[in-house]
């Protein structure tokens, strides 16, 4: 028998393997057959249960958010724009697309349609035998007679309102009219009023600001800007009426409608597409207990949650620090495809194995409304020491490890000559002998070099950098 000791001390620390080369290879005849013995070791228990080696140290919180769609108003009284010339002026040349042809609704009312828009004329007590132009709502200027008598109108239809960007909602209304006909030199002071509707029945007061139109006296004319504040809520008819006025001789006066024209706030859908954000946490290396590694992990900034430890259980409880966000479209339509977005939220691990640690059977945990690991929490850095090589074994060592999270997935930890408890606290030395006198018959008929590879019972990487140990490669008669 001949029996070659190698004495190896392994204090490199950025590996978890060493190579072994004899000064001369190794070699066995017919009639010979080798086998390997691990002999003793010690190890200081150094190895800390969160680090980057063991794969542990680093989670993500992801937030998602869905394709959403924004509705908003462009105001056409932000930034005092002038109204000459607004960019929400519904009187434009194709505000009205047909002829100057009208047509009567009922005895009080007259219209002009259009393919979008319609406009109508009248009183609640009679109709005045007059016509006005399409221009009237646009840029020109007609002698289109009006009475004063309280009641008498006008009204604006939108004919489609399917949608968010067709719907309207009236800002203002330019009237611009002259005393025709009258009594001089009285002044007339004119109310108006702006109700909207959605049937043409029933009809809302909106409140408008500076609705008196004043004229001081025959032949003057006068101009007047209501502001009307519909809020958000769209209508399908405006109607602008006379309230008030304060001549008593209704039948002496006749006003000129020189201009009326309206101006709508623009309706704008913004499409938000979907966005993903991931935050990370990582943990510094060291040596933790379930209260510290909570403290450490609440620590890190803008990471949208906090842990806990359930009393008794020692589960993890985790917790929306930052509520889940709720993206309401604040003029919500029927036509808006999504109205309502909301964040999902996801705690990621990066592999099982550091989710199993936590206590959670997967690697992603969703937090819409905060979560609690299936069980409790277990950080103890591993139980058991795992010498393996890369020599062929005689026969195979069978083993059931798990693989998940680890660098050995896909081929192996090899053949293991031995595991050795490691139930030790922090910094105390790790001690074995082979008081069996384990030995494995190797295949290996040449052996110029072979390897030593060191993990846990996870098959996670141990970087073991103050490791002495005492291996025999021994040479047999068969």
């Amino acid at each position: 028998m001949t029996t070659h000791n190698f004495y190896i001390e392994k204090h490199n620390n950025d590996k978890n393997e060493i190579i072994i080369r004899p000064d001369f290879p190794i070699m066995c005849n017919g009639k010979e057959r080798l086998s390997v013995k691990l002999v003793d070791f010690k190890y200081l228990n150094s190895s800390y249960n969160i680090s980057s080696a063991l794969h542990n140290n680093v989670v993500s919180v992801s937030s998602y958010v869905p394709q959403r769609y924004f509705n908003s108003i462009d105001s056409i009284f932000f930034g005092n724009q002038d109204l000459s010339n607004p960019i929400h002026n519904i009187g434009t040349s194709t505000f009205l697309d047909v002829s100057n042809s009208y047509s009567t609704l009922g005895t009080n009312e007259k219209s002009i349609v259009g393919s979008d828009y319609a406009v109508y004329w009248g009183s609640v007590v009679n109709f005045l035998n007059y016509t006005p132009n399409k221009t009237n709502f646009r840029d020109g200027y007609n002698n289109n007679y009006l009475g004063i008598l309280d009641g008498e109108y006008f009204k604006i239809h939108k004919i489609n309102t399917n949608t968010w960007v067709s719907a309207f909602i009236l800002e203002a209304v330019f009237i611009k009219m002259t005393i025709l006909i009258g009594t001089a030199p009285e002044t007339i002071n004119i109310t108006f009023g702006v109700d909207g509707s959605n049937d043409n029945i029933t009809y809302t007061p909106l409140p408008v600001s500076l609705n008196i139109l004043t004229i001081p006296e025959y032949s003057n004319g006068g101009e007047i800007t209501l502001n009307v504040d519909a809020g958000v809520v769209p209508y399908k008819y405006y109607k602008v009426k006379v309230l008030s006025h304060n001549n008593t001789s209704v039948d002496n006066f006749k006003l000129l409608v020189d201009k009326i024209l309206f101006y709508k706030a623009g309706m704008i859908t913004t499409n938000i597409n979907e966005t993903t954000t991931q935050s990370l946490i990582t943990i510094p290396d060291g040596f933790y207990n379930i209260d510290n590694l909570i403290t450490k992990f609440n620590s890190t900034p803008n990471i949208k949650i906090a842990l806990a430890k359930q009393d008794f259980t020692n589960k993890i409880i985790v917790s929306n620090s930052v509520p889940i966000q709720i993206y309401e479209n604040p003029y919500p339509y029927v036509d808006t495809p999504i109205a309502t977005s909301t964040e999902i939220r996801t705690l990621i691990f990066p592999n099982n194995l550091t989710a199993n640690m936590y206590g959670f059977n997967d690697r992603l945990v969703p937090l819409a409304s905060g979560a609690i690991s299936n069980k409790y929490c277990n950080i103890m850095n591993f139980s058991k020491i795992i010498i393996s090589t890369n020599l062929a074994f005689s026969t195979s060592t069978e083993n059931d490890i798990p693989k998940d999270g680890s660098p050995y997935s896909h081929f192996g930890i090899g053949n293991i000559l031995e595991w050795v408890d490691a139930d030790e606290i922090p910094m105390s030395c790790i001690k074995y002998k082979n008081i069996e006198n384990i030995t494995h018959k190797l295949d290996n008929r040449y052996i110029n070099e072979f390897k030593l590879i060191f993990c846990n019972e996870k098959s996670l990487p141990l970087v073991l950098d103050n490791m002495l140990f005492h291996l025999q490669i021994i040479k047999n008669k068969k």
